[in-house]
């Protein structure tokens, strides 16, 4: 629906399924458990809006993939699909970046 909620919009990633909390996307999740590069793949492909989505607390799914430890691969397949994610900063102001740093 639009954001005024007069209305379905275009972005074909308006039919994100609802996240239980935080405003986490079926990525976020999947990025948060140190998920397979096949599932990546998977959920980038079917919903690839998904990976500039924003959860409450400004994550991508790009900082939870750094934070836990994904393979380079899958960092690869999320930073190809939005490469604006290298420099977008969470409510820590960290990137993702940082995320790797701090927490390996």
């Amino acid at each position: 629906a639009a954001a005024d909620g007069a209305g379905p919009t275009n972005d074909p990633d308006d039919d994100l399924p609802p996240s239980r909390g935080g405003g986490w996307t079926p990525l976020h999740l999947a990025c948060h458990h140190g998920t397979t590069l096949d599932v990546v793949r998977l959920l980038v492909s079917k919903r690839p809006g998904a990976l500039s989505r924003r959860d409450a607390l400004g994550s991508l799914p790009l900082h939870y993939a750094c934070s836990r430890g994904a393979s380079a691969e899958a960092v690869r397949v999320l930073l190809e699909g939005y490469p604006p994610a290298l420099a977008a900063r969470d409510f820590r102001r960290m990137t993702p970046l940082h995320h790797a740093c701090a927490f390996r």
